[in-house]
């Protein structure tokens, strides 16, 4: 009787451990499970793929720019002498447009434009073209159903979120003359 109650035991064991485990870690396998485009099981036996969005896949042009999202340059104003809140807006912008399109609750994504518009006032750009168009989008998924935020509407999101990543781009490469974006522009060192 002892030895079956222990092998009862034992054999619950692992499954406990793996209860245990994904409830501790839950937080970071959700993570992972909504950074993932493709799931492989016993070699290629098995895939699960999750839809690519249309912004995943636009093709770029030479000058390492997206070949879709409508311009919205301006003249640059002021200096850029915040290069921590440069680096977190274009950090923010990235995140929350993978953000929608791994299919987060919408508190997450508002969580992200809050997060963007701020980096982008601290800049003096909440007046400009992708100011507003920032502040639009904010306004727009605070007052949205979640229900509502369906693929598509995830699609279309990242591609304003991407045209606004381009815009800020070409004001922050007009700030800078003589900007290379590749390596390859700079002039090769003459050998001595």
């Amino acid at each position: 009787m002892a030895h079956d109650i222990l092998s009862f035991l034992i054999a619950l064991l692992w499954p406990a451990t793996v209860l245990i485990l994904a409830f501790g870690f839950r937080k970071s396998i959700k993570e992972l499970i909504e950074s993932l485009a493709e799931l492989r099981v016993l070699g290629d036996k098995a895939v699960l793929k999750w839809s690519q969005a249309r912004v995943d896949t636009l093709a770029e042009t030479e000058e390492g720019r997206l070949s879709s999202p409508k311009q919205l340059v301006e003249v640059p104003v002021g200096e850029w002498d915040k290069p921590a809140d440069l680096f977190w807006l274009g950090s923010d912008l990235e995140t929350t447009a993978q953000t929608a399109l791994r299919g987060a609750p919408r508190e997450r994504i508002l969580r992200g434009l809050r997060q963007s518009c701020h980096h982008l006032s601290e800049l003096g750009l909440g007046d400009s073209v992708p100011g507003k168009e920032l502040t639009s989008l904010h306004s727009q998924v605070a007052h949205l159903p979640e229900a509502s935020l369906d693929r598509q509407w995830r699609n279309d999101f990242a591609s304003k979120i991407y045209s606004i990543i381009q815009a800020v781009s070409e004001r922050v490469k007009a700030a800078q003359p003589g900007f290379r974006s590749h390596p390859e522009t700079r002039a090769t060192p003459r050998a001595l």
